[in-house]
């Protein structure tokens, strides 16, 4: 931490705190020791590893060292950010805040249900909350269920996640996943060219819409018959779903193939709610229940806190009912 109470309760910088001077964690009120170097950045430490709930992890030098680079960035832009400030109503203080907007900066492992706890902190209190990922926590070839704690959803970024380092704060959205593969359109702002409130708000200009066509279908029936062939573990309930239903998942009509914006959200169960569409002849009511009854008896569980399950169903319907009209994959 870079902040701590004196024995006067008055809050002390790390920078320019004295070093025989007692000080004390602003969450749990146990003492801390002050850490300076000319190598590292300057800091507090417990004394000894508790279970302090204040900030959202331990610190690390990168973690130190963005916080302050972020900092600096809205300075330039006078905004008011306050580092480690403390939320009275809350048990627990954001890395960075200005006004109800809380930015925490995550570089280390948390523990999801710790995190579930901080963000609904945040929420009941009416703050937004802004979570960054460290270098050390980007998403690479899989995708973690941190990640997709953190994950966010717009109606024009589509899913989306933040990401940090000591240059840039980094914006990957319109994530999907076709024939097995993640894909994202990413855009970066230098730390200090715009105020960081703006980034947060933004909504990019680049909108990559999929584009149809047959060679689609072929290539997910493909991914889907490597799937079978391995035996995948996430195939399992679909394809017990359509043999309950005396379909087979390989031979299901040409549209019921194609990519869909949210197969990162619910990755093949999409080829149950289009079967549903198809048999209830576009009923909402008929075709929600029973793919949530669905979902329920597979123990798929919602794995993105953050986005709101109804709201993707109601935008899976929409993309749904399009798709159903494109007249050339009606096989």
């Amino acid at each position: 931490m870079m902040f701590a109470y004196d024995d006067n309760r008055q809050l002390i910088s790390a920078e320019t705190a004295k070093s025989k001077i007692q000080h004390y964690c602003p969450d749990c009120a146990e003492p801390v020791q002050l850490k300076q170097g000319s190598i590292r950045i300057a800091h507090f430490a417990h004394l000894r590893e508790n279970s302090c709930q204040g900030l959202s992890e331990s610190e690390s030098q990168e973690h130190l060292g963005l916080k302050k680079l972020f900092f600096k960035a809205g300075k330039i832009f006078d905004e008011a950010w306050e580092i480690e400030h403390p939320i009275q109503r809350l048990s627990q203080r954001p890395d960075l805040l200005l006004e109800e907007l809380a930015v925490e900066i995550q570089c280390s492992t948390i523990k999801l249900s710790r995190l579930a706890e901080r963000m609904d902190g945040y929420r009941k209190a009416g703050f937004q909350d802004w979570w960054l990922l460290g270098t050390k926590l980007w998403p690479k070839k899989s995708w973690t269920a941190l990640h997709k704690y953190i994950c966010s959803y717009h109606p024009q970024k589509g899913i989306y996640i933040w990401m940090i380092d000591a240059q840039k704060i980094y914006l990957r959205y319109q994530i999907k996943k076709m024939e097995g593969e993640v894909s994202f359109l990413e855009r970066t702002w230098r730390l200090g060219s715009t105020a960081p409130t703006k980034i947060f708000y933004s909504v990019p200009l680049t909108v990559k819409k999929i584009r149809y066509q047959e060679i689609m279908v072929t290539r997910q029936r493909h991914s889907l018959e490597k799937g079978i062939v391995r035996a995948d573990l996430q195939l399992r309930p679909v394809q017990q779903f359509f043999y309950e239903q005396r379909q087979h998942i390989l031979h299901l009509p040409h549209w019921f193939y194609l990519p869909s914006e949210f197969g990162f959200l619910l990755g093949e169960d999409i080829l149950v709610f289009r079967y549903l569409f198809a048999r209830h002849k576009g009923d909402p009511k008929d075709i929600i229940s029973g793919f949530v009854n669905y979902r329920k008896a597979a123990d798929h569980f919602w794995q993105f806190p953050r986005i709101s399950k109804s709201e993707i169903i109601k935008a899976l319907y929409r993309e749904t009912t399009q798709l159903s009209r494109i007249k050339i994959f009606r096989k």
